[in-house]
């Protein structure tokens, strides 16, 4: 059976359209920007346009920025997670929304105790000071403007949290909590929780 030329030729055409609509789309479609630095990765992830995306590209940019934190020394790496900014609350409620992000939470967690652990008895104490001195102050007492949660969510999810984390980073963390509860105590602070 032979097709009729108008209907090869009106194929073609509608085949040429759906190309020329998908381009389209494919072209105006937002970009991720690359992460050059682990500041600007969280910046992004603080955004708005980092929304835009789809849950996998979120997740996917967010284990990027991780890696990025890799290459931080200590020092830079505990400023950037302890700078008081909504940035850091913006970032956490944009991570909240995507499915699997505490796997993001998880890499991040076990990420800080690794880079604790490795660091001298001397820093390790600095450290416990800082810490134990901001769960005293505003950022202890409002957590969540740092995007962290409240005292409350910290008592009920934590130990779930912990408990979905591999072997070694439980023992890190039950360790790190030790010490800092010592270093509470050393320094005649409250308990925060």
């Amino acid at each position: 059976m032979r097709i009729p030329k108008w209907l090869k030729i009106g194929g073609v055409a509608l085949l040429l359209a759906g190309i020329g609509v998908g381009t389209f789309f494919w072209m105006k479609r937002p970009k991720m920007p690359p992460v050059t630095d682990a500041a600007s990765g969280m910046k992004f992830m603080a955004s708005d346009d980092f929304n835009k995306f789809t849950e996998s590209q979120r997740l996917k940019y967010a284990m990027e920025v991780i890696e990025r934190m890799r290459s931080l020394s200590y020092d830079e790496y505990l400023h950037l997670m302890l700078s008081p900014d909504d940035q850091r609350m913006r970032l956490a409620t944009n991570m909240r929304k995507v499915p699997g992000y505490e796997k993001f939470g998880s890499a991040l967690f076990a990420m800080f105790l690794d880079r604790f652990w490795e660091q001298n008895p001397g820093k390790r104490t600095g450290t416990l000071m800082i810490i134990a001195m901001a769960q005293q102050g505003q950022f202890g007492k409002h957590p969540e403007r740092y995007g962290l949660p409240s005292a409350d969510q910290i008592k009920t999810e934590m130990n779930k949290f912990v408990t979905r984390q591999p072997v070694k980073t439980q023992a890190q963390c039950a360790q790190f909590m030790v010490e800092l509860k010592r270093q509470r105590e050393f320094m005649g602070l409250k308990e925060p929780f």
